[in-house]
């Protein structure tokens, strides 16, 4: 089972403004998830590459990068909106926690109705620092606004 963590205070810093945005965590199939590799130089592409070469640099990232554990998945991007394409929420996609950062600003009512039809299987986190620990965890406050 591949699994990713929202706790990495680093992560949060960079691709969260800052504590200030949110994590979505989806639950996806095993077999449409697949971790990606770290290697210190860069794959040689091939003069006539095939899928499997594709597939490795599409899941191949530089070393340093390794702390993000990041997963990724196929998806048809078939939704448009403004010029943005989307992936459909459903059974290969399927949104489990919002999990708002300790400076976001949006209030639980604002992320519920953005939700609206999954609220009811969606779990809502605030987190905060880690008061021991170099972590982001639940703020066992909640949301205050």
């Amino acid at each position: 089972m591949l699994h990713a963590t929202w706790k990495d205070p680093v992560l949060w810093a960079h691709y969260a403004d800052k504590h200030k945005g949110l994590c979505l965590a989806f639950d996806v199939p095993q077999e449409t998830c697949r971790a990606v590799t770290y290697e210190k130089r860069r794959l040689k592409l091939p003069a006539k590459p095939s899928l499997p070469d594709a597939q490795a640099l599409i899941f191949t990232k530089y070393v340093n990068w390794q702390y993000e554990q990041e997963l990724r998945i196929w998806a048809s991007l078939n939704t448009c909106f403004n010029g943005l394409y989307f992936a459909d929420f459903g059974p290969t996609l399927r949104l489990e926690k919002v999990i708002a950062g300790a400076r976001c600003s949006l209030s639980e009512m604002q992320i519920t109705r953005a939700i609206e039809p999954l609220v009811e299987r969606v779990i809502l986190i605030k987190a905060r620092a880690g008061f021991k620990e170099f972590e982001i965890v639940k703020d066992q406050l909640g949301f205050r606004n």
